[in-house]
């Protein structure tokens, strides 16, 4: 997720106000301090991502046994990486968590709310998944934050799909074949692009959404379905 840095000041000062200390000195915080301080107790081991090929197998194999539906997701920009499973649905909507308390809400592999990862996304509305596997058109987002003074904020965007070519996604040392589709949404004061990884059955196999303004996309990858 790219944004430009006029949407940089606006997001620290929301973040400001999402701890239990509001000092003065916060609103002055650079965002990189700001990051760091809402950083999650990440996984400390190395990436499963970066795993060979057997070792992620092996893994993967360990996954399938217990037979629960597991997501593999990772923040770059506060260093987390975690396993997720669901834990609750309502209305169509799945919320899963890792063991250490982040959680996603998704819809249809969608993400329309987090929490546990400081400047969380509270809830959003954007187009269904169906409509975005056409990779054509244009869509629209709002995305809904909570600023300084626990108020719901409303960042709106307009977006266009566009299909890519078909390729590999290879995740935990499995590979399928895929259909990639960009959604390239703007701001006035910014700009991102969200991407979309389908495969052969049509599942959001994986995705990089846009979750906190003014930080990178969240990598959303489905192990065990």
């Amino acid at each position: 997720m790219k944004l430009v840095r006029s949407l940089v000041l606006p997001v620290a000062l929301m973040l400001a106000g999402c701890g239990t200390n509001r000092d003065s000195t916060d609103l002055e915080a650079p965002i990189q301090t700001v990051v760091e301080r809402f950083t999650p107790a990440a996984l400390r081991q190395p990436s499963l991502n970066l795993l060979n090929t057997n070792a992620a197998l092996s893994v993967r194999a360990k996954l399938e046994a217990e037979g629960r539906p597991t997501l593999l997701v990772t923040h770059p920009t506060l260093r987390f990486e975690g396993l997720m499973s669901p834990i609750g649905q309502n209305a169509g909507v799945v919320t899963w968590a890792s063991p250490t308390g982040e959680a996603v809400s998704l819809r249809d592999g969608m993400v329309v709310a987090s929490r546990g990862f400081g400047p969380d996304l509270m809830s959003s509305a954007g187009p269904s998944t169906a409509r975005v596997q056409t990779g054509t058109g244009a869509t629209r987002r709002s995305y809904f934050y909570l600023d300084g003074a626990d108020a719901r904020r409303a960042f709106d965007f307009d977006c266009t799909l566009a299909k890519g070519a078909s390729g590999t996604a290879y995740i935990l040392g499995k590979s399928y074949a895929t259909t990639k589709v960009t959604e390239s949404c703007s701001h006035p004061l910014g700009s991102f692009v969200n991407e979309y990884w389908f495969d052969n059955r049509l599942i959001l196999r994986q995705s990089r959404q846009a979750v906190t303004l003014g930080m990178e996309s969240l990598l959303v990858q489905r192990i065990i379905d």
